[in-house]
């Protein structure tokens, strides 16, 4: 997405299955172009740009080769600044730009100690540490791979997979769902509603309605949330914890759940919300680290 006085003035999509062996950055031109094209715009009007990706980034915009999604995240930095010579280009973790986000909205208080937890179909965090974006000495702070060793938890699957993975797991081992009448408001239970192809969404919205195995998994993804929060709380004692991505704002009942199950579990728990940016924390988050650097300039013209 591109911003043009302060409004998003174009944009362009591209959506990666599960089995999508495409490299992200494969299709990031494409993007870029659909983008300055409805923005009625070209290269030349743009002085930064902020690429988001979802692995851990150095503070000079590079990814760690050891990286586990290095190779399904790459973007070839030089080809692309090579395309757009006059570009500000910034490279910078999802996590970390959601983070940047939350910074500006009215989620968090300005100066705080808060973690942003993206959430949808795996974890990963961005941390401010006293009003100020942490990283880490090698860009890694706030990911979440060592969930695969916390007993309780075994992975960093978000919400969303964890809607999906528990779900069928329920339904392949015919526990019964919610009677006629009581499952939704057509009648019908989390296996009728899901189908084969289980909708994390409506899973969440089957447990909100009383279906008893969609209430199940959102216990289970409760517990589990929690217990991954609360390793990062005992660690960075934050005030908050905005849980972010497009699964959050459907996601109260997971919320009621990791509150209580937090309480129970760390002495000093933060205070847990759902974000109110939506889907698009991440871009919103790119958005400001580019103007940032836009606004930095016209200071330097302007001294």
């Amino acid at each position: 997405g591109g911003a043009v006085g302060g409004a998003v003035g174009g944009g362009g999509k591209r959506t990666f299955g599960e089995s999508d062996e495409r490299p992200r950055g494969a299709v990031l031109e494409e993007v870029l172009a659909e983008a300055l094209s409805e923005a009625r715009l070209t290269s030349p009007d743009i002085t930064a740009a902020c690429v988001g990706i979802a692995a851990p980034v150095t503070e000079r915009g590079e990814i760690p080769p050891n990286s586990p999604f290095w190779k399904s995240v790459a973007v070839d930095r030089e080809k692309l600044q090579e395309l757009h010579p006059q570009w500000r280009l910034h490279v910078e973790n999802d996590a970390n730009l959601a983070a940047l986000a939350e910074m500006g909205s009215g989620d968090v208080e300005e100066g705080s100690t808060f973690l942003t937890l993206l959430s949808g179909e795996r974890l990963g965090a961005g941390l401010v540490l006293e009003g100020s974006l942490h990283r880490g000495a090698h860009g890694a702070a706030g990911e979440m791979d060592y969930l695969e060793q916390v007993v309780g938890v075994g992975g960093s699957h978000g919400i969303a997979s964890l809607a999906r993975m528990l779900t069928a797991d329920a339904l392949r081992a015919g526990l019964p769902t919610a009677p006629a009448g009581a499952g939704s408001a057509e009648g019908q239970g989390a296996g009728a509603v899901l189908g084969e192809e289980i909708d994390p969404v409506e899973v969440l919205h089957a447990a909100d309605r009383g279906d008893a195995v969609a209430q199940d998994v959102v216990e289970q993804i409760s517990k589990r949330l929690a217990i991954a929060i609360s390793t990062l709380g005992y660690v960075l004692d934050p005030e908050l914890v905005v849980i972010a991505g497009g699964i959050a704002e459907f996601s109260t009942s997971v919320l009621k759940g990791v509150r209580r199950d937090l309480a129970d579990m760390v002495t000093t728990p933060p205070r847990v919300v759902l974000s109110t940016l939506g889907r698009d924390v991440v871009l919103l988050g790119a958005l400001k680290s580019a103007s940032d650097v836009v606004r930095g300039l016209a200071l330097q013209d302007a001294l």
